[in-house]
């Protein structure tokens, strides 16, 4: 996975590298059903063993979670967005929810071949908090 050209920081890049574990056993592709569970419960384990702190812990499991919503924002409708930022906390926390988009941006970026993609989902995602926390 690259992260190059990103702000990245140590937490960042160990909860990128967390959130991809539970990728999908490559004779089931093209499907990822339950990628997103599997890659959380994997990620919660690594960091037990490992000791990993808990704020890196809990951005590495939200990222696991949640990633594959964060491409839908264009999809979504109001009520299925305010239940994502419910559950990620971004209206009492928004710096955690800017660093969720960190991760999500690097893991969109770091498939072979998209390192230089623009990472679209991130504006809608800002506007949409924005609008709400007003």
């Amino acid at each position: 996975m690259r992260a190059a050209g990103l702000r990245v920081t140590g937490a960042l890049r160990r909860a990128v590298a967390r959130s991809r574990q539970g990728a999908t056993d490559p004779t089931l592709w093209p499907r990822h059903s339950d990628h997103e569970v599997r890659s959380a419960a994997l990620v919660e384990q690594v960091c037990v063993r490992l000791r990993v702190p808990g704020d890196c812990r809990d951005l590495a499991a939200m990222a696991a979670r949640e990633h594959g919503e964060s491409l839908k924002i264009g999809e979504m409708q109001p009520g299925t967005v305010l239940e994502l930022f419910e559950r990620c906390d971004a209206l009492r926390r928004p710096e955690r929810f800017a660093l969720f988009l960190d991760v999500c941006e690097a893991d969109f970026r770091g498939r072979l071949g998209h390192q230089d993609d623009i990472f679209v989902h991130r504006a809608g995602w800002e506007r949409a908090l924005l609008a709400r926390a007003r």
